[in-house]
């Protein structure tokens, strides 16, 4: 990475999926990073076997997307803790 890139700004911002139909139930953790030029969606799971599951997404959204065609899932943006 060069200097003049790592002068850009990153935000990085967390989020769980959590059912549609009972939102104290999560299905994944994630933290949704993004720059100027674009986003990435990193998200963590366990499945119900105990593997755990890391992946890479072009955004939270897309991830809920994803998610939702194993079982419906809403997006739940945590609270900034910058701004605390």
């Amino acid at each position: 990475m060069t200097p003049d890139k790592m002068e850009e700004p990153v935000y990085g911002q967390l989020f769980t999926l959590v059912s549609a139909d009972d939102p104290t139930l999560v299905f994944a953790w994630g933290m949704q990073v993004s720059e100027p030029d674009r986003r990435t969606a990193v998200v963590w799971r366990r499945e119900p076997d105990g593997q755990d599951i890391l992946g890479l997404h072009a955004s939270a959204d897309a991830a809920r997307e994803r998610f939702s065609l194993v079982t419906p899932l809403d997006l739940v943006w945590e609270p900034d803790r910058s701004t605390l």
